[in-house]
Formats: C-alpha cells, structure tokens, sequence
C-alpha cells in the first residue's frame, strides 16, 4: 500500500489557532478540525466530547425492526449469535 503524506499549511489559520487556546489541543489538531469545518469552541467540545443525544435514532434505518425482533428471539431461546464485521476500521470498530 502506498504511503500518503498529509500536507498542511506552515502556519495554521488564525481562526485554527483561537480554536487550539479555546479547546486547549495543540496547533496540529486544531487545524485538522478547522479544515474539516469545526469552526468555533462549541463545535469544537461537541465534536471532542459528543454527547448521546447527538446520535440519529437507529429505527431511521431500513428493517431496523424487525432486525431487532430477529435478535431478541434468539436471545430468548437461547440461540447463539454471531457478530461479524469486516477488517477495516469502521468494520472492526462496529463490530466491537
């Protein structure tokens, strides 16, 4: 696999060094979450340190119910279940 750099700007962004003082994260970190669009202290802490509300509701997603009916019957008749996820990070990361 091809190794990738990360370029950045020499110097960070001014609104990307208030953010550093502001959330008390280094420079580096500050500017990565500047240019993916953290734009002040607020989003900032929300992004750093999400709360549960800020979750979608599951049942959002297609068959979610009747997934969810799926697992509780096994579970009530003492079926095994297996969890299986794909070896990337997402995929390791839903499994666990």
């Amino acid at each position: 696999m091809p190794s990738k750099r990360w370029i950045l700007p020499s110097s960070p962004a001014p609104e990307a060094r208030d953010l550093a003082g502001a959330l008390k994260v280094s420079p580096f970190v500050a500017q990565l979450l500047h240019s993916r669009g953290v734009q002040d202290r607020a989003a900032g802490e929300r992004f750093l340190s999400p709360d549960l509300s800020q979750l979608h509701d599951p049942f959002l997603l297609p068959d979610m119910r009747p997934a969810v009916d799926r697992i509780l019957q096994a579970i009530q008749s003492g079926e095994k279940i297996l969890v299986h996820g794909d070896y990337d990070v997402d995929g390791v990361s839903s499994t666990a």
